[in-house]
């Protein structure tokens, strides 16, 4: 398997997480919206109350963790790009992306 073969390969896995991303930011944002409008109609239980605070919270952190997915996304395509890039020069040297960017898109 050639590099370019590897490269088309690492692109088209890269489209399939964008779109798990996309579809796990819907539902985040569907779930969020459902456990606000349960909260509106104010809940006969405090229980149920309780339960659908807990809701909530977890889909904020569910939005949370699909913002860091798309930044760790973004610096895939980044370095693929840059990647593909340098495999077009006359005499392509791969330089390893910056230890530190993976840490920079998740802060």
């Amino acid at each position: 398997m050639s590099v370019k073969d590897r490269l088309r390969g690492i692109a088209t896995n890269l489209d399939d997480l964008e779109s798990g991303v996309d579809a796990g930011s819907r539902e985040a944002a569907g779930i969020r919206d459902t456990a606000a409008r349960l909260e509106r109609l104010q809940a006969k239980t405090f229980e149920s109350g309780k339960l659908l605070g807990t809701l909530a919270r977890q889909a904020k952190e569910l939005q949370s963790c699909v913002r860091d997915q798309r930044a760790a996304l973004k610096e895939l395509r980044t370095t693929l790009g840059r990647l593909n890039d340098e495999m077009k020069a006359p005499n392509p040297a791969v330089r390893p992306p910056q230890a530190d960017a993976a840490v920079r898109q998740r802060r």
